[in-house]
């Protein structure tokens, strides 16, 4: 496959039109699926079940479109796919994780399949690890281990409101006053 160099003087596959047919064959059909609408899964067990359903149905589309395609075309099932699929979209995948501790579960275990085989991808370096590290902190809860997150070391309730109260005046007066510079003996030249 062709190489072309990039910006930032490192070089990239050239994609080819019909690397994307697994993409748009999925775009299209849940469009035509779903008519452009959101489709609903009703809070209860029985639309939980239609929604684990189709989600199984989706992982059955990416094998059965990929065992069709060159390696290139193939379609990397991911949280953006399956929201595609479903006819949904990431928000409104969000706001049904907080239907119940079910709905949540479900969701997290689909999503643990997806980023498995992304997971594995990466691991032979068959997907850029960049791409897999963003995909798995915004997807999939995970966190970049270049954050942190300042904690107090004394617990809120060791310190009564009025000593703290107290603290916060004296600092408030001495913080109004000019700092007193010392007074040093100069010795001018005659």
């Amino acid at each position: 496959m062709a190489k072309r160099e990039t910006y930032n003087k490192g070089s990239c596959e050239v994609l080819e039109p019909d690397d994307l047919t697994a993409l748009t064959q999925l775009a299209v059909s849940s469009l035509k699926r779903h008519g452009g609408q959101i489709a609903k899964y009703e809070n209860s067990q029985a639309g939980l079940e239609q929604f684990v359903q189709k989600s199984a149905e989706f992982f059955e589309y990416c094998n059965e479109v990929n065992s069709t395609l060159e390696p290139q075309q193939r379609l990397i099932p991911d949280v953006e796919s399956w929201c595609c699929y479903l006819g949904l979209t990431r928000v409104t995948i969000h706001q049904y994780a907080k239907r119940n501790q079910q709905w949540n579960d479900a969701i997290a275990m689909i999503k643990e399949a997806l980023l498995m085989g992304k997971k594995q991808l990466a691991m032979h370096n068959r997907i850029p690890s960049l791409i897999f590290l963003f995909d798995a902190t915004n997807n999939h809860n995970y966190v970049s281990t270049s954050e942190f997150h300042l904690v107090a070391d004394t617990p809120q309730d060791t310190v009564s409101p009025r000593i703290a109260t107290e603290e916060l005046q004296r600092i408030a007066e001495t913080a109004t006053e000019p700092p007193q510079m010392p007074q040093l003996p100069i010795d001018l030249p005659e």
